[in-house]
Order: structure tokens, then sequence, then C-alpha cells
């Protein structure tokens, strides 16, 4: 039995040594390089895990982006060609029209015209105000300005982009480290929660992971043991 051999895998055989702890003496250091093989390709496996799963994410938030810019094309395409009709339209309503109607133009074309230049000039919100209302940081505000491509980070973690830009909360151990972020995109804001341990609310209902939801003021969000209230600013 290995458990009556006298002495360790350390110690060296030598003539006054028997046969069968010769024997026992050599499987005991063959169990040792076995158990140190297993725990070094362990160790590898676990590297290329961590590894895989952080090229995984970085390829989400690439493809998310792309997805973003397209979406963000593809509105200023819409819009410029409504323009170009608009325009259209209102150089052909001149040049049927006489001369009174040009000098007096239809009141109904002011008022598209007035209500077009009003949206156009009204200056959007480019803040997010958050409250906590409930929680660990209960009293709380931070002001986040997402950007297309630089997102505001909600989570555990006190990393240098959760400090200084989004909004990170240690003590609350129910937040993931990355539990959630806030973005930007064709003018409006929303909220993402990302693949989160214990998942994110909006209005006491749950939301999918991995999916943008526009947010609004006066929108209520729970992370956690954390309720964040929401008001979109102009700054």
């Amino acid at each position: 039995m290995i458990s009556d051999f006298p002495y360790s895998v350390e110690d060296e055989p030598t003539e006054e040594w028997k046969v069968e702890h010769v024997l026992q003496w050599w499987l005991l250091r063959a169990h040792a390089e076995s158990d140190a093989e297993y725990d070094k390709i362990v160790e590898g496996l676990s590297q290329q895990l961590e590894q895989g799963k952080k090229d995984l994410w970085d390829a989400h938030e690439q493809v998310t982006e792309i997805l973003n810019n397209d979406t963000i094309n593809s509105d200023s395409e819409n819009y410029e060609s409504s323009n170009t009709n608009m325009d259209t339209e209102n150089e052909n309503t001149q040049h049927t029209s006489g001369k009174d109607d040009v000098t007096k133009p239809d009141a109904s074309i002011n008022s598209k015209l007035g209500s077009s230049t009003t949206s156009h000039t009204t200056t959007k919100p480019n803040t997010i105000r958050v409250d906590i209302i409930s929680g660990e940081y209960v009293g709380q505000s931070f002001d986040l300005k997402p950007q297309s491509r630089n997102h505001c980070w909600v989570g555990r973690s006190q990393g240098k982009k959760f400090r200084d830009k989004g909004i990170s909360l240690p003590k609350d151990l129910e937040v993931s480290t990355s539990h959630g972020r806030f973005e930007y995109a064709r003018g409006k804001f929303f909220y993402m929660d990302a693949a989160s341990t214990n998942g994110s609310r909006i209005q006491d209902m749950e939301i999918d992971p991995n999916v943008s939801h526009e947010i609004r003021t006066g929108m209520e969000i729970t992370v956690g043991q954390t309720i964040m209230r929401i008001t979109l600013l102009t700054t």
C-alpha cells in the first residue's frame, strides 16, 4: 500500500531500499508529475476561456456600433430625401401660382414650413440626469453624456470608465461588474442590460439582455437593489 510507504517523493532511492519501496517511489513520482501536468492544462484552458469571453464581447460591441451607425446613416438619407421633396413641391407651387400667390403664400404652406422649422431648431436633450431613489446610494445624482461610440456604463466595477463617465455601485452586491450601459443613437437615449446576472427592470418590467430600450424622462430603471430615476436635460 502506498499509504504504508515510509519515504516521500522528495527522497532519493538508496541501496537500502527494498524493491517494493523503489516501485512505490516511482508510482508516487508519476502521480506527482501527472498532477502538475493536470494543473498546467487546467490553467491554460481557463486562460483560453477568459480570452474567448473577452473576444466574444468585443465582437458584440463592434456589431452593435455598426448597426447603430447604419441606422443613423439611413435616417439621415431619409431626412435629406424628405427635404428635397418638400423643396420641389414648394417650387412647383410658386411656378404654377399667380403673382399675388408669390407675394402672399397660402396660409397652409406657411403652417407646414413653420412647423418644420420649429421641429428642426428645437434643441434636443444631451444629458441624462440619474437620481438614485432607492438602495445603498439613495440621494446621489449623476449627469451622463453618452455618445454614439462612447457609452456610459453602470456596474459594481470601480474602473475609470465607471467612476468618471458612468455609475459605479460597488456596495450593491446584486449588481454585476458590468451590469448595463446608457447609449446614444439617432438623437435618442437608450439603456441596455449587458447580460447581467440578476437582470435589469424598466418601470418594474424585466427587459431582455443585449437589447437597447429607449428611455424618457420619468422612467425608473432598477439594477440590483438600486433604483434610478431618469430625467433628460438640455445643458
